[in-house]
């Protein structure tokens, strides 16, 4: 499970083993294959030396006893044209199957003598040439060829072993001339000729008297290779398998380069929501097809952060247009309350709508106060301020707020100073806004208030134990209008957060959200010592 789980979520890894599987077989295929053609050609180089060796049994069996003596064998075909017509001219309808030549030590002069052996009506004749145009021939005699037959024979099974080689000479009625079989006695139990099928290959010729020559040598396979070339080309190919798949895993990895830099870049984007980020073209991958990719993210973001700026701006200009008519809504209804005498329902109504339209106001202001940080963040009156102080002051304020609910509220705050250069109305709305979510969220509990002084950091912190975010949800609580399922029984306009986000960047400060839900929530602000 471990393994397929691993190689379903790593492409890398799936790339790797991919190439490795692949050369690893392409390895085994080419030692097959180099395996099959030397076995192949060494068959092929036995065959024709079972050619040469037939061609060695047709000149003993021609020849006879005379064949390995002092004398020089050549083709008939080599003979010279004007004995060849005197030779035809005495022995008409005959061929010349060799010709023997005496080999003269030097210093001996004697002119060398030849020898011609015919084949005439399927007899062969011995012909001795004894002067230019006189010859003497005899027929030979059919078994004159059986003890240097059988001497070359016994030689070969010196060379090839009974178990490997087998050879024998038919008679044209199919009975056996000779037959290496009667010349070892073990082979009295084996067939005389085997087939192909049986691991042999078989070379058969037609002698010039019309016997047939009948050659068996057991073919060259793959298992005849010594195992020790196997086991080292094996433990060879493990070792080099074994860097493939490093090498694999090196271009894998420079294969998905790029896609870890586009993965890296959508994840700031998720986490921070500024599509403003682009891939820039240093960053940019070589391959065709990745870079391709990244230019399409670039495009695709680009084209969301217009969507997102068209749509800021028409929520900005919407609220700049209902600010005028729900402030004059609001102010018609404060003076039609001065009036004592209208009816009781007709003041509730009043009322009802004053406050609606100060819910509205509240809300079309925190937008345009948005809109304005973002856009102009040197708005900021910024000023040298006591952050303990600041939060102290505040929660004074806050706490009867607790009490009423039940809750207690917590605060833990440096006996010394904190200062920091920051507009005072933001900070104060980033701490009233933060301690007030929390209050309204939590109806267990209650809410901690921290300020600490870290080495490079002030760390502002608030805690509840309310209902919580899920973790599907972290990353889009500071979105405008963003409300939560289980927050959206609370009352609110899910604006308060996007404008501590906004008063947060505004001053170059940090916050994040930890949260878990069901057990509550802490908003953490980190402001730089510089500040």
């Amino acid at each position: 499970m471990f393994w397929n789980n691993l190689f379903r979520s790593s492409l890398k890894l799936r790339l790797a083993f991919a190439f490795a599987i692949l050369f690893f077989i392409s390895c085994a295929i080419v030692f097959f294959i180099t395996v099959s053609s030397l076995v192949y050609l060494k068959n092929r180089e036995d065959y024709a030396e079972l050619g040469k060796i037939a061609n060695n049994v047709e000149k003993i069996h021609v020849i006879g006893e005379k064949y390995n003596s002092n004398q020089i064998v050549q083709p008939g075909n080599s003979c010279p044209e004007d004995i060849k017509e005197r030779l035809l001219e005495k022995y008409p309808d005959s061929r010349i199957l060799y010709i023997l030549t005496q080999d003269i030590p030097e210093g001996v002069k004697h002119k060398p003598y030849k020898t011609f052996f015919l084949l005439r009506n399927r007899r062969i004749y011995e012909v001795v040439q004894l002067n230019e145009n006189e010859f003497s021939s005899k027929l030979i005699r059919p078994q004159n060829d059986r003890r240097t037959m059988n001497r070359y024979f016994l030689l070969l099974l010196g060379e090839y072993s009974d178990e490997n080689f087998f050879i024998e000479i038919i008679n044209p009625d199919g009975s056996t001339y000779l037959s290496s079989k009667k010349l070892v006695q073990h082979f009295e139990d084996k067939k005389e000729i085997r087939n192909e099928t049986d691991e042999f290959q078989t070379y058969s010729k037609l002698l010039p008297d019309g016997k047939i020559v009948k050659i068996q040598k057991r073919l060259y396979q793959i298992s005849a290779i010594d195992p020790k070339y196997t086991e080292t080309f094996f433990g060879i190919l493990a070792l080099v398998t074994i860097a493939g798949i490093l090498v694999s895993w090196l271009i894998a990895t420079r294969f998905i380069r790029g896609v870890r830099k586009m993965t890296s870049e959508m994840r700031l984007v998720a986490s921070s929501g500024d599509y403003r980020r682009k891939i820039s073209r240093r960053q940019m991958d070589n391959d065709h097809e990745i870079r391709e990719l990244m230019e399409t993210y670039n495009d695709m973001n680009e084209k969301t952060l217009n969507l997102m700026e068209d749509l800021k701006m028409v929520s900005n200009n919407v609220a700049h247009d209902l600010r005028t008519p729900i402030t004059r809504i609001s102010g018609t209804m404060e003076e039609l309350l001065r009036d004592r005498t209208l009816p009781d329902k007709v003041v509730n109504s009043c009322a009802s709508v004053t406050e609606e339209c100060l819910h509205m106001k509240s809300m079309i202001n925190t937008i345009l106060d948005i809109s304005r940080i973002n856009a102009n963040p040197d708005v900021l009156q910024k000023t040298d301020l006591d952050l303990r102080e600041l939060s102290e002051d505040f929660c004074d304020i806050m706490l009867p707020e607790a009490e009423r609910k039940g809750l207690y509220f917590k605060v833990e705050l440096p006996e010394n100073p904190v200062m920091i250069t920051a507009d005072k109305m933001c900070v104060q709305r980033i701490i009233s806004n933060l301690v007030e979510n929390a209050l309204k969220f939590t109806e267990q509990g209650g809410v901690t208030l921290s300020l600490k002084e870290l080495e490079q950091h002030f760390e502002l912190s608030v805690s509840d134990t309310g209902c919580g975010v899920s973790e599907a949800n972290i990353s889009r609580i500071f979105d405008r209008f963003f409300r939560g399922d289980t927050s959206r029984k609370y009352p609110g306009n899910g604006l308060g957060l996007s404008l501590v986000q906004a008063f947060i960047k505004a001053h170059d400060w940090t916050i994040e959200c930890q949260s878990e839900e069901g057990k509550g929530t802490t908003f953490l602000i980190k402001i730089p010592k510089k500040n």
